[in-house]
């Protein structure tokens, strides 16, 4: 520790003492993370008093600033933001003043905040958040009355929003906006046989906005932002049993979209296209069990280095971990972990880390608990026990700077906050928040130097929380009953 940072006991040096108890619960208790950094932890706000929640939810981080909708208790469920105070932490407009707004599905576009919420009479709407004057308004009402527009899929494609909508005439079709009414406009009527194509899983890749629309059976379709650019790519199943169908799992992987679907003919299985016709192709048929259920259904889809992980079963390993390169002979079982039979691990939260994959597997002998793998089956190996006598079942992992956060239970502290650089060691509890019970933290968001997270403390139900890594001061205990304040 360098000394000098430290106030003394000495009268040459300032040094603050706080010998009441009641001044010393006021600060921060240390902390000594694993990775060696100082760290503290707290509850941000209580902005449901008491023991309500008020359920902090949909975080996004705007340049130094935090939007999230919380419950106060008073005003519904609104639209909140935060700078990382208490202070700082306010509600930005009482959108439903009638009861809750639900604002959802934040995304950023230049100086605007777009989202859905409902302002009580018009219905689920596309609003917007104008970042620079923190005026909040209705983009339009597209879906006129009180039913809403139900807005979602919302993308960044080209600097313009993009999402999916009704309106008094189209259960769901394909829209844009510039921000403005008038430039809020339906990109396509697919309307086919008085039915629309209701678009999901939205996709932007290059200059393509990839999307799964209904017109005879879900197919394949690529969007360049116009009317006649919006069409169908390939109807990937031409099978008289094809039925709806749907497309799903849509990862971007260096440029090439990956995705599931089931052409009658494999079973739900891997597919990719590059945005051309002939280029939409099946990766390879993982499932070769004869019958009708003979589908991997790969899920968990993790971009690591230039290759896609995800999990499948091949109905001789049960669902495992597995890689592809795109190609046939390049999309392989990375390691049965689980080696009892069709049984499978079953992994999930594939996380990429500082070179790393980390994940949570059961191999049938230790439960659910923390795994890495750095792509090779020798390399694929559980990181920690977390729990000796069940599954620690860890989950919701983020990065945060060096290491990554998770909520995981030792089976003596109940579900409370993790953290992990990558080692055994260095794989610890950070805090047991509710002493009583589990604290459940997640929703894990980064701003800057703090982590945020939603927990429940046993006493002031689910709130904002967040966790820093340097702090302005810090509080350490001293020797003679004191404690010295840190700057």
């Amino acid at each position: 520790m360098n000394n000098n940072r430290y106030y003394k006991k000495t009268t040459s040096h300032r040094l603050l003492y706080f010998l009441s108890p009641y001044l010393f619960v006021l600060m921060l208790l240390t902390l000594s993370s694993s990775n060696g950094f100082a760290a503290k932890d707290w509850l941000m706000k209580d902005i449901n008093l008491g023991a309500l929640s008020s359920f902090p939810n949909d975080m996004v981080v705007i340049e130094n600033t935090l939007y999230f909708s919380a419950d106060n208790g008073t005003d519904g469920k609104e639209l909140w933001k935060s700078d990382g105070t208490i202070n700082g932490t306010v509600m930005v407009m009482d959108i439903n003043t009638f009861g809750d707004s639900y604002p959802q599905k934040f995304i950023q576009i230049n100086n605007t905040l777009y989202f859905s919420a409902d302002n009580g009479t018009d219905g689920q709407e596309l609003w917007k958040l104008n970042l620079v004057t923190g005026e909040a308004n209705m983009v339009k009402d597209i879906y006129v009355g009180a039913g809403g527009s139900r807005p979602h899929d919302l993308v960044n494609f080209n600097n313009t929003l993009y999402f999916v909508a009704k309106d008094v005439s189209n259960y769901g079709e394909l829209w844009k906006s510039d921000g403005t009414e008038t430039g809020t406009v339906m990109v396509k009527d697919n309307t086919v046989n008085t039915s629309d194509v209701e678009p999901k899983h939205l996709t932007v890749i290059g200059n393509t906005l990839f999307f799964t629309a209904n017109e005879s059976g879900y197919d394949l379709w690529i969007s360049d932002g116009t009317e006649s650019g919006t069409k169908v790519l390939k109807d990937v199943c031409t099978q008289p049993s094809c039925g709806v169908g749907d497309l799903y799992s849509f990862s971007n992987v260096n440029g090439t979209l990956f995705f599931v679907t089931d052409d009658k003919i494999h079973g739900k299985e891997l597919w990719k296209s590059d945005g051309t016709t002939d280029g939409t192709i099946l990766v390879k048929d993982i499932n070769t069990t004869p019958g009708i259920s003979s589908s991997s259904q790969p899920g968990q889809f993790t971009n690591f280095n230039g290759t896609l992980f995800f999990t499948a079963d091949d109905g001789a390993h049960g669902r495992e971990l597995w890689k592809s390169d795109g190609t046939d002979a390049g999309t392989q079982l990375v390691k049965d972990i689980n080696n009892n039979g069709i049984e499978g691990s079953s992994p999930v939260d594939i996380t990429s880390h500082n070179g790393a994959l980390f994940f949570n597997a059961n191999d049938g002998t230790n439960g659910s608990e923390l795994w890495t793998s750095d792509g090779t089956p020798s390399g694929t190996k559980m990181l920690k026990d977390i729990n000796a006598t069940g599954s620690g079942s860890p989950s919701g992992f983020t990065t945060f700077n060096d290491v990554f956060f998770f909520g995981a239970n030792d089976g003596i502290h109940g579900s409370e906050l993790w953290q992990s650089d990558g080692t055994e060691a260095g794989t610890v509890l950070v805090k047991d928040i509710n002493k009583d019970g589990n604290s459940y933290p997640y929703s894990f968001t980064s701003m800057g130097e703090t982590l945020f997270f939603r927990a429940d403390d046993g006493t002031t139900g689910y709130e904002f929380w967040f966790w820093g890594s340097n702090s302005k001061f810090y509080v350490i205990p001293h020797g003679n009953g004191g404690t010295v304040i840190c700057l």
